[in-house]
Order: structure tokens, then C-alpha cells, then sequence
């Protein structure tokens, strides 16, 4: 890959950064929750009940921030917390009745706006685009992991 094509690509993404951005801060596309606390709930909802622990290793954050963030979940009914049977020391957290209709209400919104930006983008394409959006989100992760 040459210096071109990588400006390319790097110009390409700032856009996609810019205008993720301006789709957050330009709804209220998170109905109510921060963005972080958004991630916790979706994750929630795609695995089920989960570790503190696990759910620190998938979102890759320290236990203390995703505490803080399960903190006012919890105080705001989104969540809520058992005992893990397993191992004591352990807690369990999964999403309420409240916590799984604000997450079916964000992953409706997000359906909606990613569907609107696809019309934009040749049927023929969509699978392309949806395997090089993957691909990279692995190579992104890998570097990461490399840097750690």
C-alpha cells in the first residue's frame, strides 16, 4: 500500500469519525444514556447476564470505570445485580424489563439510521462494505492488543 492510498483511507475515516460524532450529539440516540453507558446495555443485551468482569474484558475497561457506569444503571433501574452461584466473590448484572426496552429503543434508532445511510450505497455493495467494516474493527482490535 503506498503513502496515497493511506492518506486516502485517513482521510476517509475522519470522516466517518466526524459524522458518527455528529450522529450522536444530533439525537438523542442513546434515549437518555450516556454513550458508555449505551455500550454497557447493548453488550448486555447481545450476551445476557454477564460478570462485572467480563463485561470490563469485552468493553476493554478497567473494572472501576464499568463499576461507575453499572453504579447508575443500576440506580437508574437498567440494570440489576445478583450473587454469582459459581463464585461468591463475583457479581452478575443483566439487563431489567426497563433496561431491555431502552436497549430495543437504541438498537431500533441505530437499525433505522444505518438502513437511511445504506440507501446511499449500491445493493450490490452492502455485503463488501459490512465485511471491510468487520475486517477492520478486527485489525483495529489486534493493534491494539500488539501496543498493550
Amino acid at each position: 500500500m503506498d503513502e496515497l492510498e493511506i492518506r486516502d483511507f485517513r482521510n476517509a475515516i475522519r470522516v466517518i469519525e466526524r459524522e458518527v460524532e455528529r450522529q450522536f450529539s444530533s439525537s438523542d440516540c442513546c434515549c437518555g444514556v450516556t454513550v458508555g453507558q449505551c455500550h454497557m446495555l447493548m453488550e448486555l443485551e447481545s450476551r445476557g447476564e454477564m460478570t462485572i468482569k467480563d463485561l470490563s474484558l469485552a468493553l476493554e475497561l478497567d473494572k472501576s470505570t464499568l463499576s461507575r457506569t453499572a453504579d447508575e444503571l443500576f440506580k437508574s433501574g437498567l440494570i440489576e445485580r445478583s450473587e454469582n452461584q459459581k463464585d461468591r466473590r463475583y457479581t452478575n448484572i443483566r439487563l431489567t424489563e426497563q433496561g431491555r426496552k431502552i436497549s430495543g429503543s437504541i438498537n431500533d434508532i441505530w437499525n433505522k439510521v444505518y438502513i437511511d445511510i445504506f440507501k446511499f450505497i449500491p445493493g450490490d455493495k452492502h455485503s463488501p462494505v459490512i465485511e471491510s467494516f468487520k475486517l477492520f474493527a478486527v485489525a483495529l482490535r489486534k493493534n491494539h492488543e500488539r501496543g498493550e
